[in-house]
């Protein structure tokens, strides 16, 4: 008897949607009726289990890294944090003096890099990634999104602050 109150009470205990209100009897055939009390906050929703969707920006991201062979959301996580540090997201950013440009802050004349493409996600996630790949980032992702923001302790402390934001990406 205990089993069959239970295969009805606890669908709707687990289920997703918010519910509200008091069962005060629940009857089974053959036996005497039973009193049992479930009490729900209606206030408090569902909980949300289900992975926050990716913005436009971070599918192009996945997708990127997912032409380079990477699977796992390190990659575009990496990437996203990296273009959060250089420019807060805006394509037309401009620093070093005039000399970066674009998501990820691309010196254009030391790297032979269009400023279109620096401005483009697509085209400079791209070379920011064959960039990052020439710098080992699949041996050493740490080392290679130091070598992009230079050498030394700014660099560490750049690598250190994005692989930082990066971790606490979706969370």
């Amino acid at each position: 008897m205990v089993q069959s109150i239970l295969s009805m009470v606890l669908p709707i205990v687990l289920s997703t949607q918010p519910i509200a209100g008091t069962v005060s009897k629940i009857e089974v055939l053959n036996a005497e009726p039973i009193s049992l009390s479930i009490s729900v906050d209606a206030g408090t929703p569902a909980p949300n289990i289900e992975k926050t969707p990716l913005s436009s920006r971070q599918i192009v991201l996945r997708d990127t890294c997912m032409e380079f062979g990477y699977d796992e959301d390190a990659c575009w996580k990496n990437l996203e944090a990296m273009i959060i540090k250089e420019s807060q997201g805006k394509a037309r950013a401009v620093g070093d003096g005039g000399r970066s440009h674009g998501f990820y802050q691309i010196q254009l004349r030391m790297h032979g890099v269009s400023k279109v493409c620096s401005q483009d996600l697509q085209c400079s996630s791209r070379w920011t990634l064959a960039n990052l790949e020439r710098n080992g980032y699949k041996e050493n992702p740490f080392y290679a999104i130091k070598r992009h923001n230079g050498d030394g302790p700014m660099a560490t402390r750049y690598a250190n602050h994005v692989l930082k934001m990066a971790s606490a990406i979706g969370e």
